[in-house]
């Protein structure tokens, strides 16, 4: 979960980590085992995709923070290592990982089909389905955090560390670095 470090490392140190889970399930909140449930239904889905012969998008894990008081993650459709376009997808209110990743997925995997159904030849993509902040509740439910910008400050730092650690990581590769996208919704554009 090191910023600076490439995507490829990342990923499979957070593979081990959930390796680590699945054979540990109790060391998990319930909040926790729901985030690692949603990011093995990506691994199983990529792996059963890949068997029939590649999975599209390959899927890398950049970051599974469970240790947070609400667990934060950060899934790549693409590779951020190589791809030359990378579009960070930043959800609003009520998205914390263990409730947003699924439809983060979804959203992640429809805008990597999308734009690459419109690049140019030669072109590569990636998104990345970024929960790496504790998204406000609803006041509805009388949380009242989403009236304020403290999740969105809080969050834009971490965001931020992400952004440039990526471009470190590209740059101390020798790799140019990437058009880089942002496309947030709701309180994720405070962010």
């Amino acid at each position: 979960n090191l910023p600076g470090l490439s995507g490829e490392v990342r990923d499979k140190a957070n593979r081990v980590q959930m390796d680590f889970f699945r054979e540990h399930p109790q060391t998990l909140t319930p909040e926790q085992l729901k985030l690692a449930a949603e990011i093995q239904r990506i691994l199983t889905r990529e792996a059963a995709e890949d068997a029939q012969g590649g999975a599209l998008p390959p899927v890398q894990v950049l970051a599974l923070n469970m240790k947070d008081n609400v667990p934060k993650a950060a899934v790549a459709y693409g590779n951020v290592d190589t791809d030359g376009n990378i579009t960070w997808l930043i959800p609003g209110m009520l998205n914390d990982a263990s409730e947003g990743l699924r439809g983060m997925d979804a959203a992640s995997r429809n805008l990597y089909n999308e734009q690459s159904m419109f690049s140019a030849p030669g072109e590569s993509n990636a998104v990345i389905a970024w929960l790496g902040y504790d998204t406000p509740g609803s006041p509805t439910s009388l949380d009242f955090g989403v009236l304020s910008s403290n999740s969105a400050i809080a969050g834009a730092k971490q965001l931020a560390a992400e952004i440039n650690g990526l471009d470190a990581s590209r740059l101390s590769a020798g790799d140019e670095l990437p058009v880089r996208s942002v496309a947030a919704h709701s309180y994720g554009t405070t962010t």
